[in-house]
């Protein structure tokens, strides 16, 4: 949206939030670039992240603040305690801050009472009609990934990647009929998480698990 708006350069916007595997490689150059050139023209091409990890500067720089606009708007109640502002707007701090460099937390209690709070927030917002907005999306991927989180050390291969994958179909489910309903879409993401067949073609068998693609194509 910002870069829509003229705030922000593609070229800034796809070095500041896609991986660095992805845009420091030479394969990748020629995307870069058209990507970048559409911009100026009737032909724009839209880039929009599906994973949960809240990785990059548009997560670093925006999200606490979509999600404040979104809940002060809402009026919802918990707005009103004295736990949102001293306790569930830092912890989106922390969630980024873990989550961005892929590092285990290990309070679980903390994480499992920013979990119950996460609930509260949901539950409101919901109950005041919302299903469906920006906010509410961006409020259940902070939830994925604090469960993420959870089993970052305590649980197997397959209990993590299996809550990556599960939202990232969620969220693609949401930009197809939400954000992006008229429009042709092209997904991106790595063979590991777009496959079909994940749980039968990954070996050992420890390692497999329900793979983005098989969430959505189920």
């Amino acid at each position: 949206d910002e870069v829509e708006k003229g705030k922000l350069s593609m070229d800034s916007f796809l070095n500041g939030n896609i991986y660095g595997m992805w845009t420091d490689c030479r394969q990748f150059e020629d995307m870069f670039q058209y990507l970048c050139h559409t911009q100026a023209t009737n032909n724009r091409i839209f880039v929009a992240g599906i994973d949960n990890f809240l990785h990059g500067t548009h997560s670093i720089n925006k999200l606490k603040q979509e999600v404040e606009h979104t809940l002060t708007s809402a009026n919802i109640p918990f707005v009103k305690s004295e736990r949102y502002s001293r306790y569930f707007l830092p912890m989106i701090d922390t969630a980024i801050f873990y989550s961005s460099r892929q590092r285990a937390f290990k309070d679980q209690l903390q994480i499992k009472n920013f979990l119950l709070c996460i609930d509260t927030v949901l539950g409101q917002l919901k109950a005041k009609g919302d299903n469906r907005s920006q906010g509410l999306m961006a409020i259940e991927n902070i939830r994925s990934t604090c469960t993420f989180l959870l089993t970052r050390d305590a649980g197997t291969h397959r209990d993590r990647f299996a809550e990556r994958d599960k939202q990232m179909a969620v969220n693609l489910e949401w930009l197809l009929k939400i954000k992006y309903p008229k429009e042709k879409i092209i997904v991106w993401a790595a063979n590991g998480h777009i496959t079909k067949n994940a749980s039968d073609a990954t070996k050992p068998k420890e390692y497999s698990y329900h793979s983005f693609g098989q969430h959505f194509s189920e």
